[in-house]
Formats: structure tokens, C-alpha cells, sequence
């Protein structure tokens, strides 16, 4: 198994390297998706923003339907 050696996972492993990987980039990266309203919890204003791009845009769907329509 392929093994993250960050000492807060504590040798955690992973089968494929492509999980380690995605692992590395979500849990421990620095790059991160924001939500463009500047109220929600997820936006760069509050510092919170998410690892992936799909759940950016999943989160923006579902916490903010009228922003989908505008721009269709």
C-alpha cells in the first residue's frame, strides 16, 4: 500500500497511488475552491472554502440555486 508519512495521519494507507495522492491535495494542500457568495461559510472571506472543484460546484448548486439560474 502506498502510505501517507505525515505524522498526523500516522502511516495511513492506500491501495492506489492516485488515492494517496487525492489524499495529499485534499487533507494536506493548500489549494482550495471558494463559494462566490460572500456570505456563505464556504467563501474566501470566511476562509473556508472546499478541496475539490466538484464540490464546490455542487455546493453552489444545491446552497445556492438562484446563482445556477443566472447564469444559464
Amino acid at each position: 500500500p502506498f502510505k501517507c508519512t505525515t505524522s498526523s495521519c500516522r502511516g495511513l494507507g492506500f491501495r492506489y497511488r492516485k488515492d494517496l495522492t487525492r489524499h495529499l491535495e485534499e487533507v494536506h494542500g493548500t489549494r482550495r475552491f471558494y463559494c462566490p457568495v460572500e456570505t456563505c461559510k464556504h467563501s474566501e472571506a470566511n476562509r473556508k472554502g472546499l478541496a475539490r472543484l466538484n464540490n464546490i460546484n455542487r455546493h453552489v448548486r444545491k446552497a445556492h440555486p438562484a446563482i445556477c439560474e443566472t447564469d444559464s
